[in-house]
């Protein structure tokens, strides 16, 4: 019988403290989506973790990469836990601030032993001599990092969440449990969580939408295991073994009402975004990188490197509203990058337009784009890497970006900042492709 979910999160939580503070963290895997901490990493993280240790007999646990107070930044998050049985996320859950300050300083970091899921490469707070990525798998371009994790398993899919439920369900897409295996047992709860985050990160498995063949699968897997059996069993296409669904039956999935029902009340979750600040909602779906530039790219000087961090920072909401108005959006965006020390932060949004009668809108995208530097940071980097950075990005055949030219940025008689904003033509694109252009056109 399947492990109790809550009884898993509360028992390895406290084995965990219980153990860094008698020095014996090392022992334990820690399971990391990334820091963004959507509803995708949360639960790829919460149901790896819970893998290990129930059916691999690893001692592992599930670290959400952020402060125990911002769990409230995510509504959908929080809605989809409860549907888990986790009422009580603040202290249920492992968060950072769940431990020491120092273990943000990779040489005192508890623990060395991490398995990434929905992102590749460990993050540099957590990296020491003796740190090791034991395994990964993640839907994210593939920095070619850690080439010995085991599984190290990155490949095309709309959710992280579908890789991880393939991993437990083996099919033919995907190297998972050997055959002559035990099969793992899912509690309901963690299906339930799983099945969350794939409907929205998929737009609810939408027909030639981002779902791939592995999402649909992993949906074959996870309904009949979730708390959506009983409405969803009697109404799935014939079993599916692997290949691609046809047009009729992932709309036959995807029209399911309880599916649709889900769906729907995520998303509205997701982008009501009224009760935050302007800065929760910058910081709300966030993610770091740090570069290592050449010089002479951005100074006269030769031979050396620069080492610059950038953020990206997802909203789904238009520039046109209250948020972003009057010097909010600004004066918010630079309150971030100094508590991050970042030199770039691109604000890329995603909604739909009400135009013209029709119901669902039409989907668009938008980029702000600030620069800025710090003394003693010269005028001439700051006007070098902005160029840098502007030119690459209106280069980019992907993106497809025109000169927004109804919102405006004023920047005022500050000679450290830079901004540009675009309308991006190309709404296919979304961070996971933006992360990648931005490392090129910064590295090469």
């Amino acid at each position: 019988m399947a492990v109790p979910l809550t009884q898993f999160l509360a028992s390895s939580k406290q084995s965990y403290l219980r153990d860094i503070l008698a020095n014996r963290g090392k022992e334990w895997t820690v399971v990391m989506g990334n820091e963004a901490g959507d509803l995708d990493t949360l639960a790829s993280s919460i149901a790896y973790a819970y893998y290990l240790s129930t059916y691999k007999k690893t001692q592992s646990v599930a670290l959400v990469q952020m402060d125990r107070i911002d769990i409230r930044l995510r509504a959908e998050n929080l809605y989809a836990l409860s549907l888990a049985g986790i009422t009580d996320p603040a202290s249920q859950l492992l968060f950072l601030s769940d431990l020491s300050p120092s273990a943000s300083n990779p040489t005192t970091f508890p623990s060395n032993k991490f398995a990434l899921v929905d992102h590749n490469k460990l993050d540099p707070r957590y990296e020491s001599p003796s740190a090791v990525v034991t395994a990964i798998i993640d839907h994210h371009a593939d920095e070619a990092q850690h080439l010995s994790a085991d599984p190290r398993i990155i490949q095309e899919a709309g959710s992280c969440s579908s890789l991880i439920a393939d991993y437990f369900f083996p099919s033919t897409t995907t190297t998972g449990q050997d055959e002559n295996e035990t099969k793992f047992e899912i509690p309901t709860e963690l299906a339930t969580l799983l099945t969350c985050a794939m409907l929205i990160d998929t737009n609810g498995l939408k027909p030639k939408g981002k779902a791939q063949t592995v999402d649909h699968i992993a949906a074959y897997n996870l309904l009949p295991r979730s708390s959506l059996a009983p409405e969803v069993d009697a109404l799935l296409p014939p079993s599916l073994t692997g290949g691609d669904l046809t047009i009729e039956q992932q709309e036959q999935v995807h029209d399911i009402p309880a599916l649709q029902q889900l769906t729907s009340t995520l998303s509205t979750k997701k982008t009501d975004l009224s009760h935050l600040s302007t800065y929760d909602i910058i910081r709300r779906d966030f993610k770091e990188y740090a570069y290592e530039i050449p010089s002479s790219s951005v100074s006269a000087t030769e031979g050396e490197k620069i080492n610059i961090k950038a953020g990206l920072s997802t909203v789904p909401l238009p520039l046109e509203g209250d948020w972003a108005a009057d010097g909010k959006l600004l004066n918010s965006a630079l309150d971030w990058m100094d508590r991050r020390g970042l030199s770039i932060l691109g604000i890329l949004t995603t909604f739909r337009a009400m135009k013209h009668g029709d119901k669902k809108g039409k989907h668009e995208r938008e980029q702000v784009w600030i620069v800025r530097s710090e003394s003693p940071e010269s005028p001439t980097f700051l006007a070098n890497l902005a160029n840098k950075l502007f030119a690459g990005l209106e280069a980019s055949e992907d993106l497809q970006l025109k000169e927004h030219k109804k919102f405006k940025v004023d920047v005022g008689d500050r000679e450290d900042v830079r901004v540009k904003v675009y309308k991006q033509k190309n709404g296919d694109v979304t961070r996971k492709g933006v992360a990648p252009l931005l490392a090129k056109i910064l590295v090469g």
